[in-house]
């Protein structure tokens, strides 16, 4: 049913031995801009969770959900990680960054079977200098792996669709495993690939030529027996878990606008990507068989599946959860780039690479607004300073984020984290007259709470 889109000619055609290069060129690009981006960065937020659950046992592991600990298996493999590496937290990036590196050749795959070599080469580029693929490559949370293996497991969808045996089933569902395991919005991936797999199945009822769909439920029935059983201790957790972040479904999608400045540039710069998008739908949707229309229900289901499962959280929060969806959006958006400079009076080759540059710079404000947000968040530093002065042993955070980034430097010390307004409450006096905090006492802030 679908091979007028799946068989076409673009899945023919091979990268030359130039693009094989320049794909290698911008594959170590994407790593070295991801490594000094995350160089000595120190772990926040969500990522202290990882800290705090890699020590606890594998048993307690795989048989806890709560905050934080959301990606159990993920968790479990950072782990072992961990303790191959000698306790050096550095082994807890490497899966995270290998993930995000990854992204660029998959991403590139995934477009030369739908689109020309131009878009593939294209998309690859944007991601390599997408801001929030960098800023969450070397986050230790299973988002940058997640985002990959939705890639891969799109990917060997097809090439069962195309090839039809056992083995390409079999290879389809060990990484529709892998990604269920990585994180259970792999979920919304699955759901892509099982919708498409659906409509075949009523398609070859008809012409009752079915045997070959054996291939793709065997193995991808095993792939989800395995996944029932990896998380069957934890479904009523999970459960309880969710119902705070849950309200009567459909839930809004209004969260939408907000993603996409955070992806693509916040206000003015996410014009241009915006323009570029639009012009992406507006041209498939009128050639009508163009096969990027395939990707239209993985954006439109991911999106749609969250509302009907009433699903409300910050907007913000969303951002990471639909992350697995940039790499198409990306593959639309080099698209339509593409087809814009075709329609341009200029030599083609010329224009792709200059309007990519400009595209690439609308995204730079968010880059280096990324890059201060690390700058500014100093812990490491600030627990040096505190551990090589001569003062007690009583640390005031101002705020959450203050108590959750410096606690994991003081383990195993004497030192004691108390939060400001309750300590101020304990001392019965307002924050501006604690004069023991220029005694005894460590102020931890974050700039959000007015000066003594």
């Amino acid at each position: 049913m679908l091979e007028k889109y799946i068989n076409s000619e673009n899945r023919k055609t091979v990268f030359s031995k130039s693009e094989i290069y320049f794909l290698c060129l911008i594959i170590a690009v994407g790593a070295l801009i991801r490594l000094f981006f995350h160089y000595e960065r120190p772990f926040v937020s969500d990522e202290i969770g990882t800290l705090l659950y890699v020590k606890q046992t594998p048993t307690f592991i795989l048989t806890h959900f709560t905050t934080w600990l959301t990606m159990n298996h993920f968790i479990l493999l950072e782990k072992v990680l961990l303790k191959v590496a000698g306790g050096n937290q550095l082994a807890l990036v490497i899966v995270p960054e290998l993930a995000g590196i990854a992204t660029i050749p998959l991403t590139a795959i995934l477009a030369k079977m739908f689109a020309s070599k131009k878009t593939a080469l294209l998309s690859a580029t944007l991601i390599t200098f997408n801001p929030f693929l960098i800023s969450y490559s070397g986050t230790i949370r299973s988002y940058s792996l997640l985002t990959a293996l939705s890639l891969l497991t799109i990917i060997l969808y097809f090439h069962w669709y195309t090839q039809r045996t056992f083995k390409h089933g079999i290879y389809l569902a060990i990484s529709s495993y892998l990604l269920m395991i990585s994180h259970l919005n792999g979920t919304y991936t699955l759901a892509y690939i099982f919708a498409l797999a659906g409509l075949e199945f009523l398609f070859v009822l008809i012409k009752r030529e079915k045997d070959y769909l054996l291939t793709l439920i065997i193995p991808m029935s095993a792939a989800m027996v395995l996944t029932f059983f990896s998380y069957a201790n934890l479904v009523a957790l999970i459960s309880k878990e969710g119902i705070p972040w849950h309200d009567t479904p459909p839930t809004s999608i209004s969260y939408i606008p907000f993603i996409f400045s955070v992806y693509f540039g916040e206000g003015f710069w996410g014009w241009a990507s915006a323009f570029l998008l639009g012009c992406a739908v507006f041209l498939i949707i009128r050639a009508q068989n163009n096969p990027l229309l395939l990707f239209f229900p993985f954006i439109v289901l991911s999106i749609l599946l969250i509302s009907l499962q009433g699903l409300s959280h910050f907007p913000w929060a969303y951002a990471r959860f639909l992350i697995f969806l940039i790499p198409v959006a990306i593959i639309l958006i080099a698209d339509g780039l593409v087809a814009l400079s075709a329609m341009l009076p200029v030599n083609n080759n010329a224009v792709i690479p200059g309007l990519a540059v400009l595209l690439v710079l609308t995204w730079v404000p968010g880059f280096i607004q990324e890059y201060k947000t690390n700058l500014n968040q100093p812990w490491g530093q600030v627990a040096a300073f505190i551990k090589n002065s001569d003062g007690g042993n009583m640390i005031l955070a101002n705020d959450a984020p203050g108590d959750l980034n410096l606690t994991h430097y003081f383990e195993g010390t004497t030192y004691k984290f108390y939060r400001l307004a309750k300590y101020s409450k304990q001392q019965h006096e307002p924050f501006h007259s604690l004069k023991i905090l220029r005694n005894r006492e460590f102020l931890v802030s974050s700039g959000n709470e007015p000066r003594p």
